[in-house]
């Protein structure tokens, strides 16, 4: 259950971000199979968003994001942001946060929400590319 949650948090760590500064940052650790993405999923390379698409991504963003600060102290914000600056491993940046349980359960309800609201906006097409970064960067399994 622990390596489930942990993985669907990276998810969503390096698919769009904890904070607004996460979303803009670049992993230097990541290598080629994992795409370097900036400014959220509307921008990962080769899923052919259409507008309409985008903004409902960003919406969805929007809104995930204001959820996941509501649960993570500002001690805990501003340490994630400082260390996505610094360079540091997402996995690593979340393992070290020492969430409580109350807030590891919230924070499974918001990846679920926005998990949905993801696969929502998406074709059948994107949801199977969107799927396959995403077992290459799990080492071929899903986290979810």
């Amino acid at each position: 259950m622990k390596t489930k949650f942990i993985s669907a948090l990276v998810f969503a760590t390096i698919i769009v971000g904890v904070t607004a500064n996460i979303s803009h940052a670049q992993f230097p650790s990541q290598g080629q199979a994992n795409t370097r993405m900036q400014g959220g999923i509307e921008n990962i390379p080769g899923m052919n968003f259409t507008n309409e698409q985008k903004e409902k991504l960003k919406v969805v963003e929007a809104e995930n994001k204001k959820r996941l600060l509501k649960i993570l102290t500002n001690q805990q914000q501003e340490y994630v942001k400082s260390a996505v600056q610094a360079g540091r491993n997402p996995q690593e940046v979340i393992k070290s946060l020492n969430l409580s349980r109350q807030q590891k359960e919230e924070l499974e309800g918001v990846q679920k929400w926005k998990r949905n609201q993801l696969f929502s906006i998406l074709t059948n097409e994107q949801k199977q590319k969107l799927k396959q970064m995403i077992m290459q960067r799990q080492g071929g399994r899903l986290p979810f």
